[in-house]
């Protein structure tokens, strides 16, 4: 008789508990069946594919990691998050995102034919990352990024085996190499703080394409009219044109003609009244011994006029406490701000909000103030340039330190097994690279080790 266990591993760093399913193993589900933890949770291999009745559910309070290929239905009701690990996943039946976010982390959901997805769609509530649907049908694809909900719909492909593909990122084109100064001239100019991307993977169906819009997400929206759907055809935006669902400013829909070749898209604008245009590269808020620094990066600035910074203490009700700081108001490249704030909670969440010289504001991230202490006040941080990896090598960059140190790196996997470990001699804003060829597809942990900082940072190797 096949079995499954379930049982906990602790850690160096972080505690897991983990469904293992082994390869040769059916798990049966009848009726509804709830894994529910209040740690973070792992189900590794698939479920078998003549599972035709029930619901998995995932049902906690911490992350989740799923590596399954195959389920027929899977409900998620998690307020922290649950993350795809080592492989794309197929639904057959349904998806129900009830609570929480998932994390496709470069791999991809994909639906089957007649498959659906329902929830409480919302900014805490989305998939991040990768989602696919097959079939025939108008299709929603509920995507997110930074804690923003940013739907994409397509309208009904015209062939049963046709497969879309969409994602979603709360961040400046330019990231990605679709540069906002190349514009076709009837664009005045293009959003600076989003764009989503729209694959056929399969099929020749055309389809209309209609992109939601907010002033707050979207960097200010003030006369829909003009607004407009911006497509990057492989060297310049170019203008498609769009019908909006109403003149609502605050929210709404603008939908494309139909089309035949996809790709970015992102949301233009004819005039200067719908700005789109501040993209926050970097916000965080750590204890100093100063008080509580609150820093942010902000990238080529257009029209800004100033930053308040709002808290909060249950993620409901913000309030002000720095307010006015002024804004570089046309600046092209990086410019870097920070404020402190005196309070002394166990858990604070942070945000900064933008105004431009119009009176359009925008939001950054939310970020969760750390509990540790950093005794030097500088913007210590480590950053992986492409995760997941998949590439041969994990390139990591540290930033905040004024001078060359040597520091220790070590790579665990998800068992905690010690997979890597040397040291470095450490430059300021120097790239460093590891060779992680030889490591399998999944999630691990990159621990580093200076004199005066420690910092884990997860990552995924991926061959998606």
């Amino acid at each position: 008789m096949k079995q499954f266990f379930v049982f906990l591993l602790f850690l160096p760093f972080w505690a897991i508990s983990q469904l293992w399913i082994p390869n040769s193993s059916t798990v049966a589900i009848a009726g509804n069946s709830v894994l529910a933890s209040k740690y973070e949770t792992q189900i590794i291999d698939s479920i078998h594919p003549l599972m035709n009745s029930g619901y998995l559910h995932l049902n906690a309070t911490q992350r989740q990691f799923l590596a399954l290929k195959f389920a027929p239905k899977l409900s998620i009701n998690n307020v922290s998050h649950v993350e795809l690990i080592q492989n794309s996943m197929q639904l057959r039946d349904s998806l129900h995102l009830q609570a929480g976010i998932l994390k496709t982390n470069g791999f991809s959901v994909d639906m089957l034919q007649g498959s659906v997805i329902r929830g409480n769609f919302g900014n805490s509530t989305h998939v991040e990352g990768f989602l696919g649907k097959y079939g025939q049908t108008a299709f929603n694809f509920p995507m997110g990024h930074q804690g923003y909900y940013a739907p994409i719909e397509i309208s009904a492909p015209s062939n049963p085996l046709d497969f879309f593909r969409a994602h979603y990122r709360h961040e400046s084109p330019d990231v990605a190499g679709f540069f906002r100064n190349q514009i076709l001239a009837t664009l005045r100019h293009v959003s600076n703080v989003e764009y989503w991307e729209l694959e056929r993977i399969h099929g020749t169906s055309s389809v209309m394409v209609s992109l939601s819009y907010d002033s707050i997400r979207s960097g200010g929206i003030s006369d829909v009219a003009n607004l407009l759907i911006a497509k990057w055809d492989g060297s310049l935006w170019i203008d498609l044109g769009g019908v909006p669902s109403s003149l609502n400013a605050a929210s709404g829909w603008i939908a494309s003609p139909v089309l035949s070749s996809f790709g970015p898209l992102t949301l233009g604008s004819l005039n200067a009244f719908n700005p789109l245009p501040l993209i926050f590269k970097h916000v965080a808020a750590s204890r100093t011994e100063l008080g509580n620094k609150i820093e942010w990066t902000t990238y080529d600035e257009q029209n800004t006029e100033y930053f308040n910074i709002e808290f909060s203490l249950d993620n409901a009700t913000f309030l002000e406490v720095e307010t006015k700081i002024p804004a570089k108001g046309f600046y092209s490249g990086e410019a870097k701000y920070e404020a402190y704030h005196a309070l002394n909670e166990k858990e604070i969440i942070y945000r900064v909000k933008q105004y431009d010289k119009d009176g359009n504001f925008s939001y950054s991230k939310k970020v969760l103030l750390s509990d540790e202490i950093v005794l030097n006040p500088e913007s210590f941080s480590i950053e992986i340039l492409e995760n997941p990896i998949k590439s041969s090598f994990l390139t990591f960059q540290v930033l905040g330190i004024a001078q060359p140190t040597e520091a220790k790196i070590q790579i665990y996997n998800l068992l905690g097994k010690l997979v890597f470990e040397s040291s470095f001699d450490i430059n300021p804003n120097e790239k460093h690279a590891i060779d992680v060829a030889n490591l399998s597809s999944g999630m691990y942990m990159m621990n580093y080790h200076d004199a005066h900082h420690k910092k884990s940072i997860k990552f995924i190797k991926s061959n998606f």
